[in-house]
């Protein structure tokens, strides 16, 4: 991930273990729907992946989607090192430590100037830490003519609890196929809302978004450009845009202990204590406060609360570009 003001966010301590551990992956059904609906043409020599933090995406690029070489690159040195050791026995698969404005020299050096080398560039939740007009640049100095070759941005907005209702509520009121996405929503086919449960979902559901609006205004970039799916940026200012997806994708019964883990990995869950110099673990932390109001749902059962599993959303969203036209 990229640093701002000279500061890797990701860099507290215990946090590239927690962000590798719990942070959501780009599901594989969506991935392959990208390439096999809007990258028909694609090869699979060679892929670049830009800010890989822990390295899930360039996982995923090399396995998955079987490119012969991945590319992961990074600044932060956290990251780095763990994705390093968690995919050493992934032959396929390089990280090195660099930042987007040094792509050109990167490319260079790696002998992959050819444009039937190269072949993708992707950002995974990442493209927000960056300046954009210089990324954009950048991209566009280094793609070739070749209709082959892609740039594909991913991320993910900010994920609910579903409490039976909330999604489609949300789906309605974006309203993003007015503003040129494909929406898809991908949920089990054996999935049924348990309604017996609706209650306690919604109980964590709303101590969930308390927690989030607590620590939000602590993102050191402007976060609402994700719950914007990104829109505020001028990429066709610089690249084609060929398409723009929107893929809500539930995971039922979820382990709460994995919601926490996601919420402790958030930047800004740590500049939050940071900030206001909270000991963590202390009851003013805020994944403390959440943590009990969790347990209260179960009259204080701590055992009880432990066991929870609940229905989790993800909203993962991509921008597939290539090089506009001469």
């Amino acid at each position: 991930m990229e640093k701002q003001d000279g500061k890797d966010y990701f860099g507290f301590e215990g946090q590239a273990q927690s962000y590798a551990k719990y942070r959501p992956q780009y599901p594989d059904q969506f991935l392959q729907y990208i390439r096999a609906e809007h990258m028909k043409g694609l090869n699979h020599n060679v892929s670049i992946d830009i800010a890989t933090g822990t390295g899930f995406l360039a996982k995923q690029l090399a396995i998955n989607l079987g490119f012969k070489k991945v590319y992961g690159t990074d600044i932060s040195e956290s990251q780095l090192k763990e994705a390093a050791n968690k995919y050493k026995d992934l032959t396929n698969i390089e990280f090195h430590q660099a930042g987007i404005e040094e792509l050109p020299q990167f490319i260079e050096k790696h002998n992959l100037k050819n444009e039937n080398q190269l072949d993708l560039i992707t950002f995974g939740q990442s493209i927000h830490w960056m300046p954009l007009q210089k990324t954009l640049e950048t991209l566009d100095s280094v793609l070739g003519s070749s209709m082959q070759q892609y740039v594909l941005v991913l991320a993910y907005s900010k994920p609910l609890i579903y409490d039976g209702q909330n999604l489609w509520q949300r789906i309605k009121e974006q309203n993003m196929e007015s503003k040129g996405f494909v929406v898809k929503t991908n949920i089990p086919t054996d999935y049924q809302f348990d309604q017996s449960k609706q209650s306690i979902q919604s109980l964590i559901s709303e101590a969930y978004e308390e927690m989030w609006a607590k620590i939000y205004p602590h993102f050191r970039f402007d976060r609402s450009v994700i719950e914007k799916f990104y829109t505020p940026f001028n990429f066709d200012d610089y690249l084609n845009v060929d398409t723009q997806i929107i893929w809500n994708d539930l995971t039922p019964q979820k382990s709460i202990h994995e919601v926490f883990g996601y919420m402790n990995s958030n930047s800004a869950y740590q500049c939050y204590l940071e900030d206001h110099k909270i000991e963590k673990g202390s009851n003013e932390d805020p994944l403390v406060i959440l943590k009990q109001k969790v347990a209260q749902t179960c009259g204080s059962d701590i055992q009880l609360a432990n066991e929870i599993k609940i229905d989790f959303v993800t909203p993962y969203f991509c921008y597939l570009m290539s090089k506009k036209s001469q």
